[in-house]
């Protein structure tokens, strides 16, 4: 079906990598993450927030994970989104 495509592009074959499999945090890891509430508007997007708020447009999944709106479509104007912080703890939570 993409033998086309993948000849085009000059490749033999296409790498896909599996996704963590990560759970949401549990009430007592929820107790010892801080929160920034931040308000949807016109314009954010998750990558914007993470550049905001960790200083690195990388680790947009953090917020769109733990808000659990896997993209930014997913929010509407007005929406409470929380930033979780300190990065570093939120990351040791996901197990990444």
């Amino acid at each position: 079906m993409y033998a086309a495509m993948i000849e085009a592009r000059g490749r033999k074959f296409i790498q896909h990598h599996a996704a963590a499999n990560m759970e949401h945090p549990d009430a007592e890891d929820l107790r010892n993450i801080g929160v920034i509430t931040h308000m949807w508007t016109h314009g954010d997007r998750f990558w914007k927030l993470a550049a905001r708020y960790y200083g690195n447009v990388e680790h947009w999944w953090v917020i769109a994970w733990y808000n659990q709106k896997p993209t930014d479509h997913d929010v509407a104007l007005g929406d409470r989104i929380d930033i979780p912080t300190p990065l570093e703890d939120i990351i040791k939570i996901f197990g990444v």
